[in-house]
């Protein structure tokens, strides 16, 4: 059993939100495994050690010198960076341990052990180099590649765990703008664009899913526990796909099976989200003041209380006299401090030499910020990847997906409703003391219009996809 918080931030409409989200992780494996203790390693304090200047230079494996190399005192914040002769100089302890790091090459950690002089050669990282990238036409690897393919793995993704996929994506590609402008249950879908804008007209990229371009839904409907990897193809690499891939390709692959017993997954993420910010506006009282000044410097003859005496300021501020004088926040009346959203997955792996499978099902639920809201976006998938060995030369997959997705909304839609709300005046009642609501402002009352007494949408959509 594995639990985690994490704090993580995806948008709300119209306004960004903030999400706790806790993660618990429960993997059933038919075949034992065996835990070890970890070991506690007490090391000795480094804070009382003789400081000194420790310099040298970093080479490459043909004995050319490394510029960029980051050169940091080993569980401390105290870093530098190699020149363009890859030559450091960096403060540490007699004591301290040098981390060596650079991409593409293995990571050395070197004791100062007293000197003042370190000089290192790096080595390529084999295990990088021959990692496998997805590209347009197969898999290449990674030492091989010549275009500019970025991609990340499924497991770096469940670590940030969103609804939607294309939120999840957000900061985790170089030359890839992410941007979400609305985060409504259900619509929540970001716009990406890859090196930015590249016509005045679409500048939509190309999503395939397993080699099939085109899906319906896209990249947003996917569970985020069915990847295996996403690579965004950038420039020339893209060319496969024709004119489609003009504003750049983003591939995704699903999971497979893996040879062995069966083994069976299952995740649960429950999430809380609140906005991060909210305009705070003035109460019954201030409006009431800003008035009488608005009018004052408008006509200074008539005084400095023209709109509101001082003993009806006072009643808004006491609320002795709730219905001609109210006091109402709008916000805190209309909006909740946070909605709930969760998730489920549930999946199984395995198979033989010949046959190997790979079987989920998930469920999303989205409950939306309106208090009494009717605001809720449920969705329920199942995905089903087959690949069978027919003979050497012949290999047969089928792969089968679904899902369902419920939305419903208030008759108003969302933009209305936030505009309704920040435009209501304090000094106009939400709900008489008896309940019943008011007509609010312009005759909106937005604590009525986003529940079902103003009307319920309801849309329900299935879609089915073998291939």
């Amino acid at each position: 059993m594995r639990k985690t918080i994490r704090n993580v931030y995806s948008p709300l409409w119209p306004m960004t939100k903030k999400v706790f989200v806790a993660t618990v992780i429960n993997a059933v494996l038919l075949s034992a495994q065996s835990t070890q203790a970890s070991e506690l390693i007490v090391k000795p304090s480094t804070f009382n050690a003789r400081q000194a200047v420790i310099t040298g230079t970093v080479r490459d494996e043909a004995g050319n010198p490394l510029p960029g190399v980051s050169v940091i005192v080993k569980g401390t914040t105290t870093g530098s960076i190699t020149d363009a002769q890859g030559k450091y100089s960096i403060n540490a302890p007699d004591n301290a341990i040098l981390v060596f790091t650079y991409i593409g090459y293995t990571k050395i950690e070197l004791p100062v052990g007293g000197k003042t002089l370190l000089n290192i050669q790096l080595t390529p990282d084999q295990t990088s180099l021959n990692e496998l990238i997805v590209v347009g036409y197969g898999t290449q690897k990674k030492e091989t590649v010549t275009g500019s393919i970025s991609q990340v793995k499924g497991t770096e993704l469940v670590k940030s765990p969103q609804p939607n996929l294309s939120n999840a994506l957000a900061g985790r590609f170089s030359g890839v703008v992410i941007n979400n402008r609305g985060g409504e249950p259900g619509y929540d879908g970001s716009s990406i664009t890859i090196r930015g804008q590249a016509t005045t007209g679409s500048n939509a990229v190309l999503v395939v899913v397993d080699g099939v371009p085109g899906q319906i839904g896209g990249l947003e409907r996917l569970d985020p526990n069915d990847i295996e990897s996403v690579s965004v193809l950038k420039d020339a690499s893209a060319a496969i796909y024709g004119n489609r891939a003009a504003n750049g390709v983003i591939l995704v692959t699903t999971k497979k099976g893996k040879t062995g017993k069966p083994t069976i997954s299952y995740s649960f993420n429950q999430g809380f989200s609140s906005p991060t910010r909210l305009p705070k506006l003035a109460d019954a009282a201030t409006y009431a003041q800003i008035m009488n000044e608005i009018n004052y410097y408008a006509s200074e003859s008539g005084g400095l209380n023209q709109s509101y005496s001082e003993e009806q300021i006072q009643k808004f501020r006491d609320g002795s006299d709730p219905i001609l004088y109210p006091n109402t926040d709008w916000a805190q009346t209309v909006l909740k401090k946070s909605a709930l959203q969760n998730q489920h997955s549930l999946s199984v792996n395995g198979g033989t030499d010949d046959v190997k499978y790979y079987m989920s099902l998930g469920m999303i639920d989205q409950d939306g910020i309106y208090k009494n809201g009717v605001t809720s976006y449920k969705q329920y998938n199942f995905r089903s990847n087959i690949d069978a060995n027919v003979s050497k030369r012949l290999k047969v997959g089928l792969s089968l997906a679904g899902r369902e997705e419920n939305r419903k909304f208030p008759i108003t839609g969302a933009n209305d409703l936030f505009r309704s709300l920040y435009r209501s005046k304090p000094i106009v009642a939400a709900f008489y003391p008896n309940g019943l609501p008011t007509r609010g402002i312009e005759g909106s009352n937005p604590a009525v219009l986003v529940t079902d007494l103003g009307g319920l949408a309801i849309t329900l959509h299935r879609c089915l996809m073998l291939f």
